[in-house]
């Protein structure tokens, strides 16, 4: 497991920070995209989304960059690999 530092950002300029916030914001839209899906695929009982399906729900409806949100979307993987194998 690695070890995560938390800076805060104090000195930035105003418009920079509302700018990070802006972002910050968009990549927690397309974090409850991805979210949301799974919970919909749960309720259903119908089979999980993978990599291909996710990126075709979020594919131009965010203000990020593909990478960013290529990132997002890899991060939730593990994390509902996780829940998988609990539930298991």
């Amino acid at each position: 497991m690695s070890t995560v530092k938390i800076c805060q950002l104090n000195h930035l300029p105003r418009s920079l920070f509302l700018r990070l916030h802006a972002a910050q914001m968009e990549a927690a839209s397309v974090w409850n995209v991805c979210a949301e899906m799974h919970k919909e695929a749960r309720a259903t009982h119908a089979k999980w989304s993978g990599r291909n399906e996710l990126q075709q729900e979020t594919r131009d409806r965010f203000a990020l960059h593909s990478q960013s949100v290529q990132s997002l979307q890899s991060g939730s993987h593990p994390e509902l690999h996780r829940l998988r194998t609990r539930k298991q």
